[in-house]
C-alpha cells in the first residue's frame, strides 16, 4: 500500500513544480510619470546627451537669472528711485519659471521615444512652469506698455532659440549671442523699465558689464562639450568653438571678460560714480581660473570644471556688484549725516 501511494505523491509534487515553473513572473512596478523621481529624471537624464547637444536654454542656467535683476534693483536703490517690490519679485519668479519650462521642453524633445514616461514628465513640467511664469509676469506686464513690449521681445527671443534647433539649426551660433542678451542686459533692462525708470549712464555701463560676463559664460559652456568627429558637420553651426576654432572662442571669452571688468572700473572711478562697484573685481580670480582651464586643457572633466568656474564667476560678479552699490549708498548717507552734524 505504501508503494502504491508513493507514485501518486511523486506525481502531485511534479505537477506543483510544473505549475510553479510555468507561472507568470510578477509584474514590475511601472513608475508613475507624475512621481517625484520621474519628474526629477525628466530633467536630469540623459546628462551626457544633454551636454553634447548644448541647448541654448537649459536648466543649468537658472542661477544666472538672479544677478541681473538684483543688480538693477540695487542700482535703483542707490539712485534713490522708489522700488515696486511686487513687480521686481514677479519678474524674478517669471524669468526662473520660464527658463525652467523651456528647459523641460528641450528635454522632452530629445528624450528617446521608448522613454515615454520621461517625455510626459518633461512636457507636464514644462507646461506647468510656463503657466506659472505667465501668472507671475502679470504684475510686471501691467506696470506699463514699455515693460510689456520688452517682456514680449524676450519671449520672442526665447521662442527663436527654442525653435532654432528644429527649424534651421545652422542659424546658430546665434544662441551664443542671444542667450547672453536675454540673461544679462535683457533682464536688467526689463527690471529698470518695469520700475518706471529711464536709463542712466551707470545703467548702460552695468548692462555692458553683465552682457560681457554672460557671453563668456555661454561660450564657455559650449566649449566644454566634445562633438564627435563624424558629427562635426551637423553641429558646425551650433558653436563658435566648432565654427571658428577653440582659440577664437577663448579669445572672445578673454575680450568679454576684460571688457566687463573695464566697464566696472568706468562705473567706479569717475567723480560721482559708484566706488563700491569695484567689489565686483573680486570675481576676477574665478574668471581667470575658468578661462585658463578652457584655454589650456583639452581633458573633458577639466573643461567641465572650468565652465563651472565661469558660471560661479558670473554669479559672484553680479552679487558683488549689487553689494558694492549698496555699500556705496550706505557710505554716502553716512558721509552726508556726518557733514550735516559737523556743519550744524
Amino acid at each position: 500500500m505504501n508503494q502504491s501511494a508513493q507514485p501518486g505523491a511523486e506525481s502531485s509534487s511534479q505537477v506543483g513544480a510544473a505549475k510553479a515553473a510555468t507561472a507568470a513572473p510578477p509584474r514590475a512596478a511601472h513608475p508613475q510619470w507624475w512621481s517625484p523621481p520621474e519628474l526629477w529624471a525628466a530633467l536630469t537624464a540623459p546628462a551626457e546627451a544633454r551636454l553634447s547637444r548644448s541647448e541654448p536654454l537649459s536648466a543649468e542656467l537658472l542661477p544666472t537669472v538672479a544677478p541681473a535683476v538684483i543688480c538693477a534693483i540695487a542700482l535703483l536703490i542707490a539712485q534713490g528711485a522708489p522700488i515696486h517690490w511686487l513687480v521686481a519679485t514677479s519678474e524674478l519668479f517669471a524669468a526662473v519659471f520660464a527658463l525652467a519650462g523651456i528647459a523641460a521642453f528641450f528635454q522632452a524633445r530629445h528624450t528617446p521615444v521608448e522613454q515615454a514616461s520621461l517625455r510626459r514628465s518633461a512636457m507636464t513640467l514644462g507646461g506647468a512652469w510656463l503657466v506659472a511664469a505667465a501668472v507671475c509676469a502679470l504684475p510686471m506686464l501691467l506696470s506699463g506698455m514699455p515693460a510689456a513690449l520688452l517682456a514680449l521681445a524676450l519671449v520672442a527671443i526665447a521662442a527663436l532659440l527654442y525653435g532654432a534647433d528644429v527649424v534651421r539649426p545652422r542659424i546658430a551660433p546665434l544662441d551664443e549671442l542671444l542667450t547672453p542678451l536675454c540673461l544679462g542686459p535683457g533682464l536688467f533692462a526689463l527690471t529698470i523699465v518695469a520700475q518706471g525708470q529711464r536709463f542712466t549712464r551707470a545703467d548702460w555701463l552695468v548692462v555692458g558689464a553683465l552682457g560681457g560676463m554672460a557671453f563668456a559664460v555661454i561660450v564657455g559652456l559650449r566649449m566644454r562639450a566634445v562633438v564627435p568627429a563624424d558629427d562635426q558637420k551637423a553641429h558646425a553651426g551650433r558653436s563658435l568653438a566648432t565654427l571658428f576654432g577653440a582659440r577664437v572662442a577663448c579669445a572672445l571669452i578673454a575680450i568679454a571678460l576684460i571688457a566687463s571688468y573695464a566697464l566696472i572700473v568706468a562705473i567706479a572711478v569717475p567723480r560721482g560714480g559708484w566706488p563700491g562697484a569695484l567689489l565686483a573685481l573680486t570675481s576676477a580670480p574665478l574668471a581667470l581660473v575658468g578661462f585658463s582651464g578652457l584655454a589650456v586643457s583639452s581633458y573633458l572633466p577639466a573643461r567641465k570644471s572650468a565652465a563651472r568656474q565661469l558660471m560661479r564667476a558670473y554669479l559672484w560678479f553680479g552679487l558683488a556688484l549689487a553689494v558694492g552699490l549698496a555699500l556705496t549708498l550706505v557710505a554716502q548717507q553716512i558721509i552726508q549725516a556726518m557733514t550735516q552734524t559737523l556743519g550744524g
